[in-house]
């Protein structure tokens, strides 16, 4: 049996590295092929071949593909396709499943539609601006739509946002027109949580605790958000598994010394209903909490390890944990995808060893009661350290780094919301339901009722959190940016490490060996390092690259030569939102950048939005601009040699406003070269080639100007830069149609290669006698669902 389910989970964890989804015929033969394999007996493979035929149904069955990304009678009948229509309007009926309120009037919050059948769960991410504040979950409004296709931007180093809305089960996303309620929520929840929310302002820290204890976090502002984000103990006020855990242990504990304080016996009756009782609470705690794809996920996992407990079949501790894992994959094989399925997984087994372990030396001879808490505490400590290495480590292959703050605040706050935070504030809920239930006849204000002190008291445990939370700038330059050449090193650095404690004899010391790439790449690195960077050296003449960053409909473009780097443009900035901060610097700190120059070709969102964030991430740099910015040149003037490339400046001649004004930039190494246009129109194209009358400005690479709009792109320009490679800087089904399809048939008439960001992601190319072209999508990271949406079919660039 354990073969079986050890192959459904690697049949369905497989897909992550699947470059596309079987289509039906495909499934088919797996099929075929697995039911040959059960006349085998060949256990594992035939399970493992129908988890890739159960996920494939299922993935398919939630994108409602039909071939070309197609998604089929999603509203009121209607077919139509998320790629052949930029934006469709609908008059849709949904049922709102969470709300989120966000700076500038807008509402950002999730629907489930109504007419959809219902397995496998759909979403729909909308934003409303100026929504009306009666939006509550569970309410059926109708909704006038402009659905979006799910897209998101495709960067090494950036978070994989497509893949995250995807394993959350978010199939588009659209802006809403207007709409009306049809009929307010008819859960328990909803009114439950009415009625409690009020109790909750009446504490300092209301929106943690709301939060914490009944998932309502409309109540954290901006601000809070951003603090949580930078320490990383966001997950610590999102009800997740650890909470679920934590709740359901202190109820199993005190249910069993009640029990067997009042009832001593030695028929184990006491940890059963100990076990049923932490169920029955902790499943009403998840409900109140709003049943969120990650918690329901967590319950599961409980749910089968108490049942394994509870119908006493033995088994070990591993079974239960892969017994967990496979149902919770059948359940919602999207889980796969989700970071906080490896992370709780992961967390949980580290657990089981180090538990494990402890009660193996606890056995071996009879101890006393206080070297049994010696034991408890020593145990405790071993799992927490534990936990912080292990998940580094998988934060370090997440996020291609590690926020050193968020292992000193999560190794303090863990501990103190397991043992403080999180009973005080159950048991400070169940005093308010008790209010709701018993006091609900008397008139009396929440304020005066004594049950409130439980509720003051779990809100002074967040006092140091809240403590911690509000020092946190300082916090903000602990993030240990880890290049990717370093992650191979440093992982076999863990499992030598492990191996060395673990194995014995001969294993031990050649584990040792696992050392080697680590310490080679300390010795040289360091050296490789300061002869690139000793400016009395000149460069040797080695390959440069070019970054073209995907930052939706903007620019920003990377050149770095060595560990060297230049940034023109930084994409957009909305609100508490910044390309740059979530796009271009992982971007920078994953290839081990450092920031030399940032040129800001004018002042549209589009192209500056985010220098405030470069400014500050990289202090020492020089600004280019012809903003008036203080401490920066002026986009004229000599040449810059910067890595043995020269940069050339063209235009303007002298400061101008708006899109005519653009800095514009031409890099070369005397063979190849690239040439950066913001966002110059056609006059201020013609105007270039009369200043720079007798220069030479064809490159190899162009950055087309203004996105490929059709005021810019002019013959006579195309004639005079006579470009190899074309590059359109423009969001994937973007508003304003970039590239204008008169502009691609002008460079298709040279026999251009033209490129898109918005289909390929982000796009490097690397240049030294020959050109090479690797695309995010394509090349760096081929899977299905960085894909699945048939990008490229809209706007055929070639």
């Amino acid at each position: 049996m354990n073969s079986v389910i050890a192959g459904l989970c690697f049949g369905i964890l497989s897909n992550l590295l699947w470059p596309t989804l079987p289509n039906v015929w495909v499934i088919l033969g797996l099929l075929l092929i697995a039911g040959l394999c059960i006349w085998w007996r060949l256990w594992f493979i035939s399970a493992a071949l129908l988890g890739i035929c159960y996920f494939s149904v299922y993935a398919n069955a939630m994108l409602d593909l039909t071939g070309q990304g197609k998604i089929s009678a999603i509203a009121q009948e209607t077919s139509f396709s998320l790629i052949a229509h930029q934006q469709q309007q609908l008059l849709m009926d949904v049922t709102i499943v969470a709300v989120t309120h966000e700076a500038n009037a807008n509402t950002k919050f999730d629907v489930a539609i109504n007419n959809h059948a219902g397995y496998p769960l759909q979403l729909l991410r909308l934003y409303w601006r100026n929504a009306p504040p009666s939006l509550s979950i569970g309410d059926i409004w109708r909704l006038d739509i402009k659905l979006k296709p799910m897209t998101s931007a495709q960067n090494e180093g950036g978070q994989n946002r497509q893949k995250l809305w995807l394993s959350q089960h978010i199939i588009a996303k659209g802006n809403v027109v207007a709409g009306a309620r049809l009929a307010p929520s008819t859960q328990w929840r909803g009114q439950l949580i009415a009625s409690l929310l009020p109790s909750f302002v009446t504490v300092s820290e209301h929106g943690l605790l709301a939060a914490l204890l009944i998932g309502d976090t409309q109540g954290i502002t901006q601000a809070k958000w951003q603090q949580l984000r930078q320490t990383g103990t966001a997950h610590l006020v999102a009800i997740s598994g650890l909470h679920l855990s934590v709740v359901a242990l202190w109820t199993a504990w005190l249910a069993m010394l009640i029990c067997r304080r009042l009832w001593p016996s030695e028929s184990g009756g006491a940890i059963s209903l100990g076990l049923l009782l932490s169920l029955v609470v902790t499943f009403g705690y998840a409900w109140l909490s709003g049943l969120a794809l990650p918690t329901q996920r967590a319950l599961v996992m409980l749910i089968i390890l108490i049942w394994l407990s509870l119908i006493r079949r033995y088994s070990s501790a591993w079974e239960r944990w892969l017994w967990a894992l496979v149902v919770v994959l059948i359940i919602d094989p999207m889980a796969s995808l989700s970071i906080g399925l490896w992370l709780s997984f992961v967390a949980v087994a580290v657990i089981l060893v180090t538990v494990s372990g402890q009660q193996l030396a606890s056995n071996a001879i009879n101890i006393s009661r206080l070297d049994k808490i010696k034991t408890a505490v020593l145990a405790f400590w071993t799992v927490q350290w534990r936990l912080t290495l292990v998940l580094s480590l998988l934060q370090l292959f997440l996020f291609d780094g590690v926020s050193l703050s968020s292992l000193v605040m999560n190794a303090l706050m863990v501990p103190w919301f397991s043992l403080v935070v999180i009973p005080l504030g159950l048991l400070a809920l169940v005093s308010l339901l008790l209010q709701l239930g018993f006091f609900a006849i008397f008139s009396v204000a929440g304020s005066n009722l004594p049950w409130l002190g439980l509720l003051q008291l779990a809100n002074a445990s967040l006092w140091p959190f809240s403590q911690l939370l509000n020092v946190s700038d300082s916090f903000s330059g602990t993030w240990w940016s880890v290049p990717l050449h370093w992650h191979l090193p440093l992982t076999l650095a863990v499992i030598a490490g492990v191996c060395s404690y673990y194995c014995r004899g001969y294993w031990r010391y050649a584990s040792l060996v696992a050392l080697l790439p680590l310490i080679g790449t300390s010795l040289f690195e360091p050296a490789l390092s300061k002869l690139v960077s000793q400016p009395s050296i000149p460069p040797k003449a080695e390959s440069w690259q070019i970054h073209v960053v995907d930052v939706g409909q903007g620019t920003a473009v990377i050149v770095a030569k060595g560990k060297h780097a230049l940034l023109y443009d930084t994409g957009s900035n909305f609100g508490e939102f910044s390309y740059a901060s979530s796009e271009i610097l992982p971007l920078l700190a994953a290839k081990g950048l450092s920031l030399d120059y940032l040129i800001v070709s004018h002042k549209d969102n589009d192209h500056a939005g985010g220098a405030a964030a470069i400014m500050a991430a990289f202090s020492h740099l020089t600004l280019i601009t012809d903003l008036p910015w203080a401490k920066a040149m002026p986009c004229r003037g000599a040449d810059i040699i910067w890595q043995g490339l020269v940069l050339e400046f063209l235009w303007p001649p002298q400061p101008m406003a708006g899109n005519h004004g653009s800095c514009v930039v031409r890099i070369s190494d005397k063979q190849r070269s690239l040439l950066l246009t913001g966002d110059i129109d056609k006059a201020a194209e013609l105007s270039m080639l009369e200043y720079r009358a007798g220069v030479s400005i064809e490159s190899d690479i162009l950055i087309a100007p203004h996105h490929g709009s059709l005021t810019s792109s002019s013959t006579q320009f195309i004639a005079a830069v006579n470009p190899s490679y074309v590059v359109y800087t423009a969001g994937f089904n973007n508003i304003y149609r970039f590239p204008h399809p008169k502009v691609v048939s002008r460079y298709a008439n040279i026999e251009a290669m033209q490129l898109m960001t918005g289909h390929t992601g982000q796009l490097t190319f690397t240049l030294l006698r020959e050109v090479t072209i690797t695309g995010y999508r394509q090349q760096m990271s081929p899977f299905w669902y960085n894909s699945v949406f048939g990008f490229g079919d809209s706007q055929d660039v070639q």
